[in-house]
């Protein structure tokens, strides 16, 4: 795990504001990340829209082998969230007070990401392949992820 690698992608998703109902710039850099790390992106915009969000699910594919495991995290915050402006200090990240840091879910989701982003530098195709034998049934043959907008 690369700590610098995961602490700029948290402090990178924590920037993009997702106040429930408004998670859409959100989704769009999700998305956007999603792709970079080499997820295969499918959007469900009527998500959303059932249940008041301007923002959409999000679901990530990569390919493996063996059982798929589903991986999902929320994209919405509580208020007030629309600018938030991470700060780290002595090792721990804050917001700068004005706002919450918005850390549940992005945190979930920056593991993720830095996870998948691990798996693909040490060259493995099969993620199950990366774990203990007694640690297959868990989330290591990771296969897809699902953001929710709520």
């Amino acid at each position: 795990m690369s700590t610098q690698r995961l602490v700029k992608t948290f402090c990178d998703l924590v920037s993009t504001g997702s106040e429930t109902g408004h998670e859409r710039a959100f989704c769009i850099e999700l998305e956007k990340v999603l792709i970079e790390a080499g997820f295969e992106v499918e959007r469900d915009e009527e998500a959303g829209k059932k249940c008041g969000s301007d923002g959409f699910n999000i679901y990530g594919y990569l390919p493996g082998e063996g059982e798929s495991v589903l991986l999902s995290c929320h994209t919405d915050t509580v208020t007030p969230g629309a600018a938030v402006t991470p700060v780290e200090r002595d090792g721990v990240i804050y917001s700068d007070g004005t706002t919450i840091l918005g850390s549940d879910d992005k945190s979930g989701i920056a593991e993720i990401i830095e996870a998948v982003t691990r798996l693909k530098t040490a060259k493995r195709t099969d993620p199950s392949k990366s774990c203990s034998p007694s640690r297959k049934k868990s989330a290591c043959s990771a296969r897809a992820m699902r953001t929710t907008a709520r």
